[in-house]
């Protein structure tokens, strides 16, 4: 949409699709993420309520789950679907490390 990232770019570009983790995290990078979950979208929401996204021009994205993202209302919906799938990997990955 052509808006600047509001966190840290390390926390951005390690985590594109189709990248791993390629290092430990530590306890201190651990909270600051946990932190960045709910300040992030407390600002998403302020962002929204006061229409930052009205007027952007929106290029049509199609995830790799074949969902099309044309307009705000498209990434709010699809957010949750996307979420769930970074559950599902966590779970998977505590159950498997826990064995």
């Amino acid at each position: 949409m052509g808006l600047k990232i509001t966190v840290e770019e390390k926390y951005f570009l390690e985590y594109l699709p189709g990248l791993r983790p390629e290092r430990a995290i530590d306890t201190n990078e651990i909270e600051t993420i946990k932190q960045l979950l709910t300040t992030t979208l407390d600002q998403f929401e302020a962002d929204y309520n006061s229409n930052l996204f009205v007027h952007l021009n929106y290029t049509l994205f199609t995830t790799p789950y074949g969902v099309e993202i044309k307009n705000i209302e498209d990434a709010i919906d699809f957010l949750p679907y996307h979420e769930g799938l970074h559950c599902g990997y966590i779970l998977a990955l505590k159950k498997l490390y826990r064995h």
